[in-house]
C-alpha cells in the first residue's frame, strides 16, 4: 500500500543544517515528499510561489532577516508552517504565526516525526472542514468554546489572524473571537468581492475603508484612525481586485 506523501519545502541558511534536515525527512518522515530547498529569503519566495507546498519547514534566522520577514511575504499563505531552530525565544512569536510546531536544534528525530505528523493531521483535518459556500451569506458563524455566534458581515470591520484563532472586529468597536484560524475564514468568504486577505494577518471589509494611503508604504485606512498594512505581494492582486488596473 503507497503512503500518501505531502509536499514540503525547506529553508536554512546554513547549507549543513539544510542537508541534514532534508536526509532527516526523506528518511523517517516517510509521509513528506521534499520538492524544494532554499538557503535565501528571495530563493524561498519564488520556490514557493512556484511549488506552492503543503508545508513549510523554516530555520528562523534567515540571512540579514528573520522567517517572519518571509511568511510576511508569501501570497496566499496556506502551507502548515513548521519552524526548526536553535533559538527557542521565538516560540511564542511561533504561536502568533500560526506555526505547527517548533522544533529545537539540534533535531531530535522524534520531535521532527510528530511535527511532521501534526502539520499532516491539520491539512488533513482542514481539507474536510473548509468548503466554500455554494451561495452568498450575508453572516458568518463565529464558534466560540462557549458558543456560536451569528455575525452580520455589514457589521465586519476586518478579520484578524491571532494564532489559532480569529479576531472579528466590529464598526461599533466590539470584537469577537472564534476558535476556527484565519484560513477557513478566507475559504467561506472566498466568494463575497467585499473581502479581501491585504496580509497573511488580516481580511478586511472593502466597503469599510476610507481610502488606501501610499505615501508611507501601503496601509487600508478606516474610520477611527484604524490604518492596516498591505503585505507588498498583495498590493497589485488588491489594485486588479478594484478594478483599478
Amino acid at each position: 500500500m503507497m503512503i500518501k506523501k505531502f509536499t514540503a519545502i525547506v529553508v536554512d541558511d546554513d547549507l549543513d543544517n539544510l542537508n541534514i534536515l532534508k536526509i532527516y525527512l526523506q528518511r523517517y518522515c516517510h509521509n513528506i515528499e521534499v520538492i524544494g530547498a532554499a538557503t535565501s529569503i528571495d530563493k524561498a519566495i519564488s520556490l514557493y510561489n512556484d511549488l506552492q507546498p503543503e508545508i513549510l519547514f523554516l530555520d528562523i534566522e534567515l540571512d540579514n532577516s528573520n522567517a517572519f520577514y518571509l511568511i510576511d511575504h508569501l501570497d496566499n499563505l496556506s502551507s502548515q508552517i513548521v519552524f526548526v531552530s536553535s533559538h527557542e525565544k521565538f516560540a511564542l512569536k511561533a504561536i502568533k504565526y500560526q506555526a505547527v510546531d517548533f522544533v529545537k536544534k539540534p533535531i531530535e528525530i522524534n520531535d521532527l516525526i510528530a511535527a511532521s505528523n501534526r502539520a499532516v493531521s491539520r491539512i488533513l483535518k482542514n481539507s474536510n472542514i473548509i468548503e466554500k459556500p455554494s451561495v452568498k451569506l450575508d453572516f458568518l458563524a463565529i464558534a466560540s468554546t462557549k458558543k456560536i455566534e451569528l455575525l452580520k458581515l455589514s457589521d465586519l470591520v476586518y478579520c484578524e489572524a491571532d494564532g489559532r484563532y480569529t479576531n472579528f472586529h466590529l464598526s461599533n468597536n466590539e470584537k469577537r473571537v472564534s476558535c476556527r484560524n484565519l484560513k477557513e475564514y478566507e475559504a467561506l468568504l472566498s466568494n463575497n468581492k467585499n473581502f479581501f486577505r491585504i496580509h497573511h494577518k488580516y481580511i478586511i471589509n472593502l466597503k469599510k475603508i476610507k481610502n488606501i494611503n501610499k505615501t508611507s508604504g501601503n496601509y487600508c485606512e478606516f474610520e477611527n484612525n484604524l490604518s492596516l498594512p498591505i503585505a507588498k505581494r498583495r498590493q497589485e492582486k488588491l489594485i486588479r481586485h478594484l478594478n483599478l488596473k
